[in-house]
């Protein structure tokens, strides 16, 4: 026989149960659990997908970068995309099954008025948790676009690979070159060096290697200079080699007040030297000196005549008998040189917007001076490939003019004053360093 207290019990046992829910709660968490699970699961997933969508983006930027500056070096289309997958992939993107670089070239006008490179890179990744609420992996895409820009042209090149202070100064050096860039094709550490009581003012400077200065150099850009850049184009590699023919004056010292003319001075054998008191116009044409130096003692004066028509002196210094016997130039201080390029080219024009030119044939072992003191105007290039050009000393440009020096190797050691503001009216051809800016 069950005990009352017994029963009363079993039935309080029995109520209790009827009355508990913890189990139908159990049965809840059991049931939402993985939803729950799968919802923080899917928030961190979508996290890591923001995470490579920045990187997708940096990679592009790199990609577009790099194409662009191998379009401003003049790659072909081949080079370009290989330098932009590259770089993709240095950041990450290309080079697997889920991921891909598209690169596409676009002429001026598409983005700018500048060519573009735009570079798009594409990663699919699968989805865990987010398949919960979508199928099919997750398409990262990011995308820009680098357009080749010239912010200025170079005034000063040297052509140098490989020497140290392939642009240099020494000295008490005041410089000026307010529109244009000072550019050195060396690779050296110091392919610029500004020494001394050095002042120079210019646009930028650009170079292969490196830039070094002194602890009293002032240097005044309007740009911050550019070194491991790339060298740039020597602009008048293409022209014709000198052909001069017999010759119409041997060693001619000139003095007093005279003109001469390609007719009778045109081809000099042996060097052409104005003697100090001279007053010497050339009138205009080109005028060969083969086997000499073109020599302006202190107190001379010489004018090359320039017309409306676009008539100009250029001054060849060339030779039959081999590069040392090149001559170089050799002006004094107080010498007064006022030499304009010709504008227009022809039989008797070959070399239009080169003023004094230095035949490619001649050795490394010479030095053209423009020495102190000197009122030097010459619109146009000067150019010496082969040699070192040393500008130095109270030399004055007129302005708006052009003055462009390309030499292998250029030092300035004194004052200079140079100005590119009026070169395409003066048939200078352009030396412009490109440059590659993210534009989308």
């Amino acid at each position: 026989m069950t005990k009352p207290h017994a029963r009363k019990t079993i039935a309080v046992l029995l109520r209790d149960l009827a009355r508990d829910r913890r189990g139908a709660a159990l049965s809840l968490v059991a049931l939402t659990a993985p939803m729950a699970v799968g919802a923080v699961g899917a928030g961190v997933e979508v996290g890591s997908w923001y995470m490579m969508r920045r990187q997708a983006q940096t990679a592009a930027d790199a990609a577009a970068l790099s194409g662009a500056i191998e379009l401003a070096k003049g790659g072909l289309r081949a080079a370009i995309e290989a330098s932009a997958v590259t770089d993709a992939r240095r950041n990450g993107h290309g080079g697997t099954p889920n991921t891909d670089v598209a690169v596409t070239l676009h002429p001026a006008g598409v983005f700018g008025a500048t060519p573009t490179v735009e570079v798009t890179v594409t990663r699919r990744e699968p989805t865990l948790f987010a398949s919960l609420f979508r199928d099919g992996p997750m398409t990262i895409q990011a995308r820009a676009v680098a357009a080749v820009e010239t912010n200025s042209t170079a005034c000063v090149l040297a052509l140098d690979g490989v020497a140290s202070a392939a642009i240099g100064s020494s000295g008490t050096v005041d410089l000026s070159l307010d529109n244009c860039i000072i550019a050195s094709n060396s690779n050296s550490a110091s392919a610029i060096r500004v020494t001394g009581n050095a002042a120079i003012k210019a646009d930028s400077l650009w170079t292969v290697g490196g830039i070094s200065t002194g602890s009293n150099t002032d240097l005044d850009l309007d740009r911050p200079p550019v070194t491991g850049g790339w060298a740039l184009d020597d602009p008048y590699a293409g022209l014709p080699a000198p052909n001069p023919g017999a010759c119409l004056a041997n060693n001619p010292r000139l003095q007093g007040t005279q003109t001469i003319s390609p007719a009778t001075h045109g081809v000099i054998c042996g060097s052409l030297t104005i003697n100090a008191g001279a007053t010497v116009t050339m009138a205009p044409g080109t005028y060969y000196i083969v086997g000499g130096d073109l020599q302006v003692n202190g107190g001379a004066s010489l004018v090359g005549q320039r017309s409306p028509s676009g008539d100009g002196v250029t001054i060849v210094l060339t030779s039959r008998s081999g590069g040392s016997a090149v001559g170089n130039v050799d002006i004094n201080g107080n010498a007064d040189v006022d030499i304009a390029a010709p504008t227009r080219s022809g039989s008797l024009y070959p070399y239009p917007g080169v003023a004094i030119l230095q035949d490619r044939i001649a050795t490394t072992n010479g030095t053209s001076r423009f020495n102190g003191g000197s009122d030097l105007r010459i619109t146009g290039a000067v150019y010496m490939p082969r040699r070192e050009v040393r500008w130095a000393g109270g030399n004055v440009t007129t302005a708006p003019g052009c003055t462009q020096v390309v030499a292998r190797i250029v030092t300035f050691t004194g004052n200079a004053q140079l100005d590119d503001r009026n070169c395409a009216a003066a048939g200078v051809r352009t030396i412009s360093p490109r440059v590659a800016r993210l534009v989308s």
